[in-house]
């Protein structure tokens, strides 16, 4: 799984790497994106072969915890811009990194 997902972010276009401020919701929301898709999918494989859901949030029905990641993914690129737009660069790094890493680990 997380191969998959390395390499697809290799083969994305280099321009949602730049520097440029428009750019960085959109790296923001597609690396969310992916990293929520890749532990929703694990998730939904282990579900699927027996396993047990741990985090009461995400218990229940598929659509649920698809719902909730998509929040996730929301909460996080729009907190990621707002702390770009008032300066807090280092903040706004660490949402974008941390909160696809969290998923990535969990996946």
């Amino acid at each position: 799984m997380t191969r998959a997902l390395l390499l697809s972010l290799a083969l994305l276009p280099t321009s949602l790497w730049a520097e440029e401020p428009e750019t960085h919701w959109k790296r923001t929301l597609l690396v969310q994106s992916l990293a929520a898709g890749a532990d929703l999918a694990s998730t939904e494989y282990a579900l699927d072969r027996g396993m047990v859901e741990s985090n009461p949030l995400m218990e229940g029905s598929c659509a649920k915890r698809v719902a909730l990641k998509a929040l996730q993914v929301a909460v996080a690129t729009w907190a990621a811009a707002e702390l770009r737009k008032r300066g807090h660069q280092g903040w706004a790094r660490a949402v974008e990194i941390g909160v696809p890493a969290l998923n990535l680990t969990a996946a």
